[in-house]
């Protein structure tokens, strides 16, 4: 019995050698999708750059070909939630000028709305209904908007 369970051990030994460069090869190919999905954004979905970038720039960056609904590698984020959390009210408008969608959610369904409440001011939070985004929508974690916007301090 004993031999039997060290020959199963050593074959779980050998599969996992024999998949080890797959799954690298699988990781790196991820890893490089991710990276240029995010590239796509420029500017646009950089939190230290969203913090004092005027309209201006905003303007300046989708001028030079950012993808207003590309996401982030890093919490699928478009630059709309960005704006939404760092951002001025100015780019914000911006970016709805642009073709922005407001509805687009996270992986976990956060909308730029919920960014706005959870993160926002009361004015970036009042522009994006006004643009078409859900009050009533809930996330997959089912917060709804009043309790992030209450939790916050938003209101």
């Amino acid at each position: 019995r004993d031999a039997q369970e060290s020959r199963g051990l050593g074959d779980v030994y050998k599969r996992q050698v024999i998949n080890w460069p797959i799954r690298t090869a699988l990781i790196v190919i991820l890893i490089n999708i991710a990276t240029q999905a995010g590239a796509e954004c420029g500017k646009l979905c950089d939190h230290y750059w969203r913090k004092t970038a005027t309209k201006a720039d905003v303007k300046a960056e989708l001028g030079g070909g950012a993808d207003i609904m590309a996401w982030n590698r890093i919490g699928g984020r478009t630059p709309l939630h960005f704006a939404s959390t760092y951002g001025n009210p100015a780019s914000i408008l911006a970016l709805l000028t642009a073709g922005a969608a407001v509805l687009v959610g996270t992986g976990k369904g956060y909308t730029s709305l919920h960014f706005a409440a959870a993160f926002g001011t009361s004015v970036k939070f009042q522009t994006l209904p006004s643009a078409g985004g859900d009050v009533n929508a809930r996330t997959d974690e089912r917060y709804r908007l009043l309790y992030l916007a209450a939790s916050s301090g938003v209101f």
